[in-house]
């Protein structure tokens, strides 16, 4: 129609920037549209499984079994180095003498001792042996013994006597040794014997005295009196607990004959009448303090 303006058409109008919003969020949406699988792109689900979880705690359990395990050998490796060397430590003191058993008398020393009790104790002579200084280097010693000791000792002048004490174990070792000789005849108080010296040795062991060619190392005591009626005591000398004491008897004048019996004056036959008896006799003491003084 004259007059009307021209048809044109509606132009189309470009996308807008909402519409692109949306077209993306469709893309995103869609597992297919993008290059990647869906797997991938899926966020990790918790709590985790049954299975997992048990499969972790079974991982936990064996590394703490594993840990256990280097700790305990770890410990019982330490331990068995410590007491190897402690041993060897031990073995070595023991190889030097450090170690030593304590004297069951420890510390006795140090108790204050009342002189008004001082413990003693006596005891006599176990064996004798008898030997000839004239024999020279030819001299032996000859037992003299018999059953319950019922025989007589002689020695005077070249025969000197070798004598073997016991020494009880009782701590008591300050000693000192006696001599007694009772009268013949209980009626005479004093016989027509004559009074003897009889030097007395210590000796190493049951050796003969160091003037024989044997030698031995003897140590002079003291010398004692031979009287009737009369008791002579020697000064003190140390006798250990659990030994021996050896002595000589020397009765050295050449007309010097010196005889008793040995029964009852033997550590094998003596009983409470020994004191009676001549012969000699060991006394133990507790203390030097404890010995009478000598007259």
């Amino acid at each position: 129609m004259p007059g009307e303006p021209p048809y044109s058409r509606i132009p189309t109008s470009p996308r807008s920037s909402t519409s692109d919003a949306f077209e993306r969020l469709r893309i995103d949406d869609d597992p297919s549209a993008s290059g990647f699988p869906a797997s991938r792109r899926a966020p990790p689900r918790w709590p985790p499984s049954e299975s997992s979880a048990w499969k972790l705690f079974l991982a936990t359990c064996t590394a703490v079994l594993a840990l256990s395990a280097l700790n305990l050998l770890s410990l019982s490796s330490s331990a068995a180095l410590s007491t190897a060397a402690q041993n060897r430590a031990a073995q070595a003191r023991l190889r030097a003498g450090e170690l030593k058993r304590p004297s069951v008398y420890l510390g006795l020393d140090r108790v204050p001792v009342d002189p008004g009790y001082c413990r003693s104790r006596g005891t006599f002579p176990k064996r004798f042996w008898t030997y000839d200084a004239d024999m020279g280097a030819r001299a032996v010693l000859e037992r003299v013994h018999a059953p319950d000791d019922k025989t007589v000792l002689r020695f005077g002048g070249p025969v000197r006597v070798v004598v073997d004490t016991y020494i009880p174990d009782h701590g008591l070792e300050n000693c000192t040794l006696s001599l007694r000789r009772i009268p013949t005849s209980p009626s005479s108080p004093s016989d027509d014997s004559p009074t003897q010296d009889i030097d007395v040795y210590l000796l190493p062991s049951a050796s003969i005295h160091p003037e024989s060619p044997h030698g031995g190392g003897a140590t002079y005591l003291d010398t004692l009196l031979y009287a009737p009626g009369r008791e002579s005591t020697s000064r003190p000398f140390f006798c250990p607990s659990r030994g021996h004491v050896f002595f000589e008897w020397r009765c050295a004048a050449r007309d010097c004959k010196v005889e008793f019996d040995l029964e009852g004056v033997t550590s094998l036959t003596a009983s409470a009448a020994s004191l009676s008896k001549t012969g000699f006799r060991i006394t133990q003491y507790e203390g030097m303090q404890c010995i009478p003084a000598r007259e």
